[in-house]
């Protein structure tokens, strides 16, 4: 527009000296301008949201993950309508002014013959110029470098597969759960409802733990671990930990790289057991094998709780934004007093959309008092964000 309207500056001091009013040609430069700028500022617009949703129908599940929403919200169009009404002041109601102080003072025959002006302004209009094709390459290489950042998430292994997965969060310790509360109670129900959902023509598998990877939820602690280690003799550690039921890491994809997985098996009478993470055998277990080494956890309330064996490592998952933290997963049959809040995960042969009103009735039949609210695909894997924003339903069930 500064290019437009020096261009036209002959074709306006000429209106000027014919006798033009100031109101009327401020008026018709400044309609002008901004008819021009609403044009490019809808153009843009309409250009981010396409892309926007180009990128989300793409990379749902890096957004999903890295806890990404993107979107166009009302601070967004603020500023678009702020840049809009400036550049029309910019570039159209301040020259007009400019040029009718220059008639004021006599100086518009001069302007005319002139041509297109002094070299002094036309070097205050090559700044003007310069400044805003800067200002254009910064906003490009600025987005070049956000979409290369997202490529290098994209690329990033999380250690497990969200495809095709729903999650169903639910809550032991409100209302009629009440009845829940001994850890007999509380883990022979959750076996009745990964029983019967594994039951559901294309479910392939499903199990329960109570803090989802990638949330940020897993909880840390100190260990005491025993066993073969290159420090040798017992030592105090730092980890987080999670419970997990059976088939967890095969629901997720979490390849188990020694040893073996939890299995029914383990329970309230049966040794007790864990898996840990590659990154807890590499830091604390370095060049020895820790199957068979021992850790020591403290319950809920402080106190020292017996030795627990470990039986298997498995691959690490990101638990905390890009960060890799040594992991120890506990047995839910021998940890059901911290499953009072936990998800059921249920991997499915196709689109877990499709099963929204099996899994309804599975879990009304279990018992109709227990609420859960579900979540499908890679969107479980974000706080806050429903299954709308992969398919266009967002459901709570009430079973």
């Amino acid at each position: 527009m500064l290019v437009r309207g020096a261009a036209r500056k002959e074709a306006v001091l000429g209106s000027i000296a014919l006798g033009a009013e100031r109101r009327h040609i401020v008026r018709a430069i400044t309609i002008e301008c901004v008819l021009i700028a609403v044009a490019g500022a809808s153009l843009g617009v309409l250009l981010a949201g396409w892309g926007l949703r180009l990128l989300k129908s793409n990379w749902a599940d890096t957004l999903g993950i890295f806890e990404m929403d993107l979107g166009l919200d009302h601070r967004v169009m603020l500023f678009v309508v702020g840049a809009t009404l400036a550049s029309a002041v910019v570039a159209g109601v301040i020259p007009a002014l400019s040029l009718w102080r220059r008639v004021q003072r006599g100086t518009a025959t001069l302007a005319i013959r002139a041509g297109r002006g002094t070299v002094r302004r036309a070097s205050a209009l090559g700044m003007l110029v310069g400044i805003e094709v800067a200002s254009a390459a910064v906003l490009l290489v600025a987005a070049g470098l956000v979409l290369r950042s997202l490529g290098r998430l994209r690329a990033i292994e999380t250690g497990f597969r969200a495809d095709n997965v729903a999650v169903l969060d639910g809550n032991l310790t409100t209302g009629s759960a009440g009845r829940y509360a001994s850890p007999a109670a509380r883990i022979a129900y959750l076996d009745r409802i990964v029983s019967a959902i594994e039951r559901i023509a294309g479910v392939t598998a499903a199990s329960v733990n109570n803090a989802l990877p990638a949330w940020g939820s897993s909880a840390e602690t100190r260990l005491l671990i025993s066993g073969p280690s290159s420090a040798g003799g017992d030592r105090s550690e730092q980890a987080h930990w999670s419970v997990v039921g059976p088939d967890y890491f095969s629901v997720l994809r979490i390849p188990v790289l020694r040893g073996r997985s939890l299995s029914p098996r383990d329970r309230a009478g049966a040794p007790a057991v864990v898996v840990v993470s590659e990154t807890f055998a590499k830091r604390y277990f370095a060049g020895v094998d820790p199957v068979g080494g021992r850790i020591q956890q403290a319950d809920s309330v402080g106190r020292a709780r017996g030795w627990a064996t470990i039986v298997g490592v498995v691959g690490d998952v990101l638990h905390e934004g890009l960060v890799v933290v040594p992991e120890v997963y506990y047995a839910a049959g021998q940890r059901p007093e911290l499953m009072a809040y936990f998800s059921v995960i249920v991997r499915t042969a196709s689109g877990p959309a499709a099963f929204i009103d099996p899994l309804r009735k599975t879990l009304a039949a279990v018992d109709s008092d227990i609420a859960f609210q579900s979540h499908l695909g890679a969107c479980c894997w974000q706080p806050g964000i429903d299954s709308s924003r992969r398919d266009g339903r967002s459901v709570r069930l009430r079973s």
